[in-house]
């Protein structure tokens, strides 16, 4: 969860913490009016290897990478804009693995 905090940060996405939100209840309330960018943020972010798994646990946490579909969805006005991001994300984590 520290690292998708730390990714929000690197794409300059004004959102709450991840420690200071309920996500279901943030799902719950948006419905299913933006459901189609959600599920291909989702995709791009997978697409991307923005996979994060805590450490010593091999398989991917979902909670992280929800966190980071809304942040992006919540900031981001634009398909494009979220592209943006993510591909900042992106270089931010391969950077961060050297």
């Amino acid at each position: 969860m520290y690292e998708a905090e730390y990714l929000q940060q690197k794409a300059k996405i004004n959102y709450p913490s991840i420690f200071e939100m309920n996500m279901n209840l943030v799902v719950a309330r948006k419905g299913s009016n933006d459901q189609v960018l959600r599920r291909q943020t989702w995709a791009l972010l997978l697409a991307k290897n923005i996979c994060i798994t805590p450490v010593g646990i091999q398989l991917q946490w979902g909670k992280p990478i929800q966190y980071l579909m809304l942040a992006l969805g919540g900031a981001s006005g634009s398909w494009e804009a979220i592209q943006d991001r993510i591909d900042v994300m992106a270089a931010s984590k391969k950077a961060s693995r050297r």
